[in-house]
C-alpha cells in the first residue's frame, strides 16, 4: 500500500478549507477569489497523482475509478436528498420544486437548475469520474498527441461555456457533466504534466515570496473575472486559466510552507484526508446550523 503524501493532503486541506470558507461567508469578493482556482486545484492534484496504465489494465482502472467515485456519490447523494425531501424542503419553503427533479438528477448528474438543490457540490464527483476516465483513455490510445488533444478540447469547451451562458434559456445541460469535462480535463492534464516534470524544491523564504506574488496576481485577476465552473461560467478564458494556475500553485507553495508548522499542518492533513466527506456534507450541515440558530434567536426575541 502506497504511503500517503502529507504535502498533497495539506494542499487538499487548504483547498477544502477555502471551499467551506466561501460557502459559510457567502461574501462576493471572497467568492470571486476562491472560485478562480479552488475547483481547478482539485483536478490538478488528481492529475498529479494519476498512475499510468497500459491497454490491458484499462478495465481495471475504469472499475477502480467507478468504485472510488460512484459509491460516495450515491451514499452522500441519497443521504442529503432524503434529508432535503423530508426536512429541508419544508424548512426552506422549497415545496414549489418538484421532488422528481432532484431525484432523477441524482442519476442524470447534470448541472440543470435545482438538479442539485439539496447539495450543490455533488456535481464535482461525476465530473471527476468522467474526467479521469476520458484522460486515461486518451493517454492509452493517443498518448503521442495528448497535449494537443487536451488543449484543443479545453479551449473548445471554454468557448462553448461562453455560448451556453448567452443561450442557456434554449440549451440543456448534458448528463454526467459531459459539458464540463473538457475544461476540467485541461487542469487534470496540467497536474499530470507537473508530475512528469517532478517537484522543484525551494527554500521557505522563496516559497513564501512565490505564494504572496501568485496570490496577489490571483486576487487582481479574479477582481476582473467571475467564474463558476458548475454553471459553465468561465468569463475571460485566458484570465480564468491564469487565475486557476496561479492560485493552485500558490496553494501548493503555502502547503509546503505549512508542512512543518505543528498544529496547523495536522489540522490541514485531517481536512485533506477527509476532503470528500467534508465537501459532500458541509453545505447541508451549514444550513442545519443556520436553521437552529434562527430558531433560537426567534425564541429569544419572543421571550
Amino acid at each position: 500500500m502506497n504511503k500517503r503524501d502529507d504535502t498533497l493532503d495539506i494542499v487538499k486541506g487548504i483547498g477544502i478549507f477555502l471551499v467551506v470558507m466561501w460557502h459559510v461567508s457567502n461574501n462576493e469578493l471572497i467568492g470571486n477569489f476562491i472560485y478562480g482556482f479552488h475547483m481547478p486545484l482539485f483536478f490538478i492534484l488528481a492529475g498529479y497523482t494519476y498512475v499510468k496504465y497500459s491497454k490491458k489494465d484499462i478495465k481495471h482502472y475504469s472499475l477502480n475509478r467507478v468504485k472510488r467515485w460512484l459509491i460516495p456519490y450515491f451514499i452522500y447523494g441519497l443521504l442529503t436528498l432524503f434529508y432535503w425531501i423530508f426536512i429541508e424542503r419544508i424548512l426552506r419553503n422549497q415545496q414549489d420544486i418538484p421532488i422528481i427533479k432532484p431525484v432523477l438528477n441524482l442519476f442524470f448528474a447534470s448541472g440543470i437548475k435545482d438538479g442539485y438543490v439539496y447539495n450543490a457540490v455533488l456535481w464535482f464527483i461525476p465530473c471527476m469520474l468522467l474526467t479521469s476516465l476520458v484522460f486515461n483513455f486518451i493517454y492509452i490510445y493517443m498518448r503521442k498527441y495528448i497535449t494537443y488533444i487536451i488543449c484543443v478540447i479545453g479551449v473548445l469547451y471554454i468557448i462553448y461555456g461562453e455560448y451556453y451562458t448567452l443561450h442557456q434559456d434554449i440549451l440543456i445541460r448534458l448528463p454526467w457533466e459531459i459539458d464540463a469535462v473538457g475544461v476540467t480535463m485541461l487542469f487534470y492534464g496540467v497536474g499530470g504534466l507537473i508530475s512528469k516534470i517532478g517537484r522543484i524544491s525551494f527554500n521557505k523564504i522563496l516559497n513564501l515570496i512565490i505564494y504572496v506574488v501568485l496570490t496577489l496576481l490571483t486576487v487582481f485577476i479574479t477582481l476582473n473575472n467571475s467564474v463558476d465552473m458548475a454553471k459553465l461560467i468561465y468569463g475571460n478564458g485566458l484570465l480564468f486559466f491564469m487565475s486557476a494556475i496561479f492560485g493552485s500553485i500558490g496553494c501548493c507553495c503555502l502547503g509546503i510552507i505549512l508542512k512543518d508548522v505543528k498544529g496547523i499542518s495536522q489540522i490541514l492533513k485531517f481536512l485533506g484526508v477527509n476532503s470528500m466527506t467534508i465537501m459532500c456534507i458541509h453545505e447541508p450541515l451549514k444550513r442545519i446550523i443556520i436553521i437552529i440558530f434562527a430558531k433560537i434567536i426567534k425564541l429569544n426575541n419572543s421571550t
